[in-house]
């Protein structure tokens, strides 16, 4: 199972995504998570990639991470490897590919411009105003199985939501 959470730069994604693998990995299930911004060039391009050989799908150029699988299979946990994948990918066709891959649901992480800009100038890792503006314009809203917004939610509750949400889609597809 693949989850991908997208929304503007600065609206929590990343806060949120750490948080449940966390909370997944306590529970005993094995996930990987990738994030947009450990990538510098073709980031999605490289991002679909690696979670292709993470999920055994593509045999060619396999990554470190591709090796995830066998990993989890040789520790004797569970040989089924669920997917978080956090970024913008303000572009729906960039969210669209990972269905290719499997059993897809997408999170929608909410927050208003003025919010984002507030917490970006805030961040180490802060991204000119102008880009994330542009990001803004140009964000295609996904369809989304789950929206949060991270304005109205306090963090622990907005990562419990997000908990439930994916424990339940986990549920669905072990049927």
């Amino acid at each position: 199972m693949i989850v991908i959470v997208c929304g503007l730069p600065a609206s929590g994604k990343t806060t949120l995504v750490r948080g449940l693998r966390r909370r997944l990995s306590d529970r005993g299930h094995a996930v990987e998570s990738f994030h947009s911004d450990d990538y510098d060039r073709r980031t999605y391009e490289r991002m679909y990639e690696e979670v292709a050989a993470t999920l055994g799908v593509a045999s060619a150029n396999r990554t470190q991470s591709g090796d995830v699988a066998e990993r989890y299979e040789r520790a004797g946990a569970d040989a089924t490897v669920d997917v978080l994948l956090d970024g913008t990918f303000f572009e729906r066709r960039w969210r669209n590919r990972f269905y290719r891959l499997g059993t897809t649901y997408e999170v929608w992480v909410r927050a208003s411009l003025s919010t984002c800009l507030e917490r970006n100038r805030n961040r180490a890792d802060s991204i000119p105003e102008e880009g994330l503006r542009a990001i803004h314009a140009r964000f295609e809203p996904p369809r989304a199985d789950l929206e949060i917004d991270t304005e109205a939610l306090d963090a622990a509750v907005a990562l419990d939501g997000l908990e439930s949400a994916v424990l339940g889609w986990m549920r669905r597809e072990s049927k």
